[in-house]
């Protein structure tokens, strides 16, 4: 089948699949399959004084990376919250890096702004792209013809991404079983692993991802925003935590990023990018328009019934999402009854919900930022769809800490 392309959101002109997006998830897993990564921008710092002043900038331990090397780290506003994120390759000579979609530019120019007498120089590289092969693709040394530079980095989704020339990103996506990035969210969800961006927002601070993590170094000096992350970490608790979210499957349409999610008598979130198992997606990873039409604009109809799952809501219980789904559509529980409560959602949104996909063993599955307060296997709304509440992040004062490891969408193990 001819791939499918995304049309909108960061990613457009990517992939979305290639025709079986849930065989393509085993694909990635078994290390045969590569994604094409070339949406994100690449970064060339140059140098001698370029790891020190990283170091000094970003949330992430990285004077001391020796040639191969490579970790992941945000950058912070003064307020603490996160502006962007990065994963970064030392090859001995400089160092290679790349970050989401259109924010290389901004990044570079802060880089160049803050250097003051240093001898670093940051600059964009739209010729090269970023590739996520599997470790029975590459890397070593040679992909058949295709050599495979300095510039690799181990993926905390196993495999390896590669920085090569623009003009060869087919070559490498060939030299492997072509997979989407449907499969690829999927796996990133599976593994916790939030994208800066879509599964953050203008607010979030490191804490509310897990510090410490793979980004955030507890043992290294300042950087800008450093005291709000040592404050809510040694003082008191960040206001959202991240979870992950098993979506009731039973219905064909999968929430929009932004969707509100709700709790049973409260609203406790906003939704990120989305696809159902029919391949339909929204703007954080934005689906394909040939199969099914972007899930969550209009909502489904008031009144329409949608199956729920043990432990959601009370039957019949009403839920109030966003983009007009409105107070006063019934959801069916598990008895299906037909007399109805109503729900009542609070007035005010206390969080938000990441990247959503269709898992091919887990069903469908988000990661989210919702209030502090929610409850580990409780159960919540987003829009008309129930869902269960694994956290992730546990925000106890003075105890924050990840069960799974929280990296870059795109970082490193």
């Amino acid at each position: 089948m001819t791939a499918v392309l995304l049309d909108a959101g960061p990613d457009a002109g990517l992939a979305w699949h290639h025709g079986d997006p849930l065989r393509e998830q085993a694909w990635m897993e078994d290390g045969s399959g590569v994604v094409d990564l070339s949406s994100l921008d690449v970064l060339r710092i140059s140098g001698a004084d370029r790891l020190r002043y990283l170091h000094l900038l970003c949330t992430a331990s990285v004077e001391g990376l020796c040639a191969g090397q490579s970790a992941s780290a945000y950058f912070l506003d003064a307020h603490g919250r996160i502006l962007w994120g990065l994963v970064l390759v030392e090859t001995g000579e400089e160092v290679w890096a790349w970050t989401e979609p259109g924010c290389g530019a901004a990044l570079a120019e802060h880089l160049e702004k803050m250097k003051f007498r240093l001898d670093v120089s940051a600059q964009v590289r739209p010729d090269m792209a970023v590739v996520w092969v599997g470790s029975l693709i590459g890397p070593p040394q040679a992909m058949g013809t295709l050599r495979v530079g300095p510039v690799v980095c181990r993926s905390v989704l196993g495999g390896s991404q590669i920085v090569v020339p623009r003009s060869q990103v087919g070559e490498y996506v060939g030299s492997g079983r072509r997979v989407g990035l449907w499969a690829y969210t999927a796996l990133r969800i599976a593994e916790g692993i939030a994208r800066v961006g879509v599964d953050t927002d203008e607010r979030t601070i490191p804490n509310e991802l897990g510090v410490p993590s793979s980004e955030v170094s507890v043992d290294k000096g300042c950087y800008p925003g450093q005291e709000t992350v040592a404050k809510v970490r040694n003082l008191g608790a960040p206001p959202r935590k991240l979870v992950r979210l098993h979506l009731d499957g039973s219905g064909e349409e999968l929430p929009e990023v932004g969707a509100d999610v709700w709790e049973c008598g409260a609203d406790v979130g906003v939704s990120g990018s989305v696809a159902s198992k029919t391949g339909q997606a929204a703007s954080g990873e934005s689906g394909d328009r040939e199969i099914g039409s972007v899930a969550g604009e209009s909502g489904s109809e008031s009144g329409s019934g949608v199956a729920g799952t043990s432990g959601h809501c009370e039957t019949g219980q009403t839920a109030g999402g966003a983009a007009g789904d409105g107070v006063g559509k019934v959801v069916a529980g598990a008895s299906g009854s037909e007399d109805a409560d109503v729900f009542k959602p609070a007035a005010k949104p206390v969080g938000r919900l990441g990247s959503v996909a269709y898992h091919h063993r887990l069903g469908p599955i988000g990661l989210a930022l919702l209030d502090r307060k929610v409850e580990d296997k409780g159960t919540v709304m987003v829009g008309d769809i129930p869902a269960t509440v694994e956290v992730l992040v546990h925000v106890e004062a003075r105890a924050v800490s990840h069960s799974v490891r929280t990296n870059l969408s795109l970082g490193r193990r």
